[in-house]
Order: C-alpha cells, then structure tokens, then sequence
C-alpha cells in the first residue's frame, strides 16, 4: 500500500535555481540574521582556534584582548561585531592570543667552551 503514495516535489522547497543566500548575505553583510551578535566562550573558542581552557586562563590573567559585553548573567560574552573588526585590523587571532607571551622553549644551556 505504502508503493501507491506519490508526493509531488513542493516548488517552495525546491531551492536548486536560487542562488546561495548565506553566501549572498555574508557578501552584502547582512549575515547577522542568520547568526547571534552576541559571542558566548564556546563560540569564542572556536573563531579563535583556542580552547575554553586557554580562554579562562586569559581572562584570568587579563590579557584576552577582547572586551567582554557587560554582565547579564554569569556567562561571559562579547560582540561579535567588536571581535571581527579586531581581527580584522589586528591580523589573525593567534597573533592577538600570543601578543606579549613568552614562548616555550628548550632552556638555555651553556656548554664549557671558555669565552
């Protein structure tokens, strides 16, 4: 009985000769309706390539170098907007996230060869 039933295509739905609407926002700027404003640690992490963990470290530290949103719950947040415009200026994110941190590295060792 189930081989009897036909649904024919809904011409609404059919979106194969429109042309890419996330990528025509995105391109006209106005990609904002399809995502949040606000940026919430997990959404920060992944723009920046980071962990959660490297980004409460920082922002323990006081040197994430993006200013968070005021308070209006525990969660921390940040403009989405504000974020692009920094990367946008200030080169990629992981210039901004190891701006003024020294790197790990072998220690320095001196061997006896007299100077």
């Amino acid at each position: 009985m189930n081989a009897d039933l036909y649904c024919p295509p809904t011409p609404d739905l059919d979106t194969s000769d429109r042309p890419n609407t996330n990528a025509t926002d995105a391109a006209n700027g106005t990609a904002s309706s399809f995502t949040s404003d606000i940026l919430f640690i997990n959404d920060m992490a992944r723009l920046l390539r980071t962990s959660r963990t490297t980004i409460e470290r920082r922002r323990r530290e006081r040197s994430f170098p993006f200013p968070e949103l005021p308070a209006i719950d525990s969660r921390p947040r940040w403009s989405r907007r504000v974020v692009e415009q920094m990367l946008t200026a200030g080169g990629s994110a992981m210039h901004l996230m190891t701006f003024g941190r020294r790197r790990a590295g072998r220690p320095v060792t001196r061997t006896g060869g007299g100077v």
